[in-house]
């Protein structure tokens, strides 16, 4: 038993370390008043480079522009805390918006974004096209959509993905499947209903 705490304990002071010498590379230097972050700028992972080559920035932004900044190029020498807007959304996660909110153009009416749900909403438009790209118009789709089907749905609302971030697919999935199926994910569902 003192053994198997010793070991523990060991551990744990293993990981502390480790833990530390990380936080302070990566910690906010304050120089003139305006914090810095040191070290900010780094690739995660060893992959990152291959994924932002293969477009994994555009499709998977998430995981992408935080863990593999360097290779998605959205690394600025001195990131200091201006470079949030007011609802925390970085330059970087800014400049992915408009080019998301442009990308879900193709299902349909332009998107509008909730403010105060920004980022909710943008999961929700991310998650359309995502949707779209892979399920309904893949070029090897795991079941076909009708043509038909594929061309009725469509956002026919600005206000599909803000609709869909508040839970609407699931309280009125009738009337979203033919007026926001992308943003709901319900395009399957036309051919049934």
């Amino acid at each position: 038993m003192i053994n198997n705490s010793k070991s523990i304990l060991c551990f744990a002071v293993v990981v502390f370390l480790i833990l530390s010498a990380i936080e302070a590379t990566e910690t906010e230097v304050m120089t003139d008043g305006a914090p810095e972050f040191k070290n900010s700028c780094l690739d995660m992972h060893d992959q990152c480079s291959f994924w932002a080559k293969e477009g994994e920035c555009q499709t998977n932004p998430n995981y992408m522009l935080s863990n593999c900044m360097k290779s998605c190029k959205v690394c600025s020498e001195n990131a200091s805390l201006e470079d949030f807007d007011e609802f925390g959304l970085t330059v970087a996660q800014n400049l992915e918006m408009k080019e998301i909110l442009a990308a879900v153009e193709n299902y349909g009416v332009a998107q509008e974004v909730d403010f105060p749900q920004k980022k909710l909403v943008l999961f929700v438009i991310r998650r359309t096209i995502s949707y779209m790209k892979l399920f309904v118009n893949a070029k090897h789709p795991t079941h076909r959509l009708s043509n038909e089907s594929i061309s009725k749905c469509k956002n026919n609302h600005p206000d599909c993905s803000v609709w869909a971030s508040h839970g609407e697919c699931e309280t009125n999935e009738t009337v979203m499947i033919f007026n926001c199926g992308p943003a709901c994910r319900l395009c399957h569902k036309i051919e049934q209903n």
